[in-house]
């Protein structure tokens, strides 16, 4: 199970890096993804009292975020129901 969620972080992170590489725009486009991920994070996190559905805040949840984007807080939030 660990090899697989491992694959599939490392899946994600070549799909996005192949995708800032490919972009004129790298850095905006990469901050722009950041920022998207942040905000996914701060709304599932506000709405987990409605919902149920929740991810935990820390340093790597914020990283994971940052990095991967939105994929990366949909990856979160079900490895966080299959654990």
């Amino acid at each position: 199970m660990k090899i697989l969620c491992a694959a599939i972080i490392l899946f994600s992170a070549a799909a996005i890096l192949y995708g800032l590489i490919k972009s004129k725009k790298r850095i905006r486009k990469a901050a722009v993804n950041g920022i998207q991920g942040l905000l996914a994070l701060l709304l599932v996190h506000i709405t987990s009292l409605f919902t149920a559905v929740s991810a935990p805040i820390s340093l790597l949840s914020i990283g994971t975020a940052v990095v991967l984007g939105i994929p990366g807080v949909i990856l979160q939030l079900i490895l966080n129901v299959i654990w």
